[in-house]
């Protein structure tokens, strides 16, 4: 269930997100889609994972961030 909540919630966010990022010219925003908010749930998802090595490394392996 971490993965599939992970790829929701960063896909949920590029609606609103990616359109800016890429600087497209229509800018339309989904106002139903509050983005901090699932940024905010991310990251609680994040920190829930860092208890354990295994939870940590299947968050990592989820998510879209390439830390280095």
């Amino acid at each position: 269930m971490l993965n599939e909540a992970v790829d929701l919630i960063q896909l949920t966010v590029d609606m609103n997100a990616m359109p800016r990022i890429n600087r497209t010219t229509e800018k339309k925003l989904v106002p139903e889609i509050d983005t901090n908010k699932c940024l905010i749930l991310l990251e609680s998802i994040a920190f829930g994972t860092m208890a354990e090595e295994a939870l940590l490394r299947r968050y990592r392996a989820s998510s879209n961030v390439n830390l280095g």
